[in-house]
Formats: C-alpha cells, structure tokens, sequence
C-alpha cells in the first residue's frame, strides 16, 4: 500500500466519521440513562419498556430492551438514545424467567415493577398522564422496583 492510498483512506474515514457525527446531530438524538433500583438479587431477567404515546401505552412498546440479573448483580442500567418528546418508561422483573408480568387473581402483579413518576404505593394502575415525562436532553433516570 503506498503512501498515496493510505491518505485516501485517512481522507474517506475523516468523511465518513464527520457524516456519523453530523447525522446524529441531525436527528436530535438525547442519550437516556435508565438505572434500576431494588432488583431482587436472583438470577432473571428484567424488561425495560418504552412508550411514546398514551395510545400505545402498555400496548405496544416503542422499545423493549432486556437486562440480565444474577444473584450478585446490584446495579441494573441501559441507555437508549431517543428524540425529544414525551416518554413513559415501565420495568418489571421477570423472577421465573417465562417473559412475561405475572398477576395474581385481581391483576397485581406478583413480580418487582416500576414506572417513571409512579413512586411509592399506588391504589389504581399507572396511566399515560401520570408517567409520562418530558425528554428534550440527555439525562439519566431512575426507577425503583417495588
């Protein structure tokens, strides 16, 4: 390879990362750190969803990522980057390990949940209206599971 080509490829690889960086700046992208608190110490899974909309919400997540629990674990964190606007975020943690909440007779769950802006003993279920929050930068959240 002489010298002639390995400048080309610096000057194409200057282009291609300045175009990725511009990109992003582009979209408006804000960086979300989500940290999850209280997660019972045994080997799981916990579900991380995201909601853009009262119409979707606890229907039909925007994302859904997943993060691995085991018996040693004690700090549960993701980021996930999305565009300014409203966002609900709920977790839960899947203590038998078959994907989904389970829910006693009257629909309450029986396994470690979480919204945002839902803290501390809540008598009727989460809505859009009381979860939702408004993103317009890059922060970082934080979720206690009950």
């Amino acid at each position: 390879m002489t010298v002639k080509h390995i400048t080309q490829f610096a000057i194409v690889g200057i282009f291609l990362l300045n175009g990725v960086v511009l990109s992003q700046k582009s979209l408006d992208l804000n960086e979300v750190g989500i940290g999850v608190y209280n997660a019972k110490p045994v080997k799981s899974k916990i579900f991380v969803a995201i909601y853009d909309s009262e119409s979707s919400f606890l229907e039909d997540e925007l994302m859904l990522r997943e993060i691995d629990v085991s018996e040693k674990s004690k700090k549960h964190e993701l980021s996930v980057w999305v565009k300014p606007g409203f966002y609900a975020i709920a977790i839960f943690q899947d203590l038998n390990n078959n994907g989904k909440l389970d829910k006693n007779m009257v629909g309450i769950p029986n396994e470690p949940y979480g919204f945002t802006n839902y803290e501390g003993l809540q008598i009727t279920p989460p809505t859009w209206n009381k979860t939702a929050l408004y993103i317009d930068s890059s922060r970082e959240i934080l979720i206690d599971l009950k």
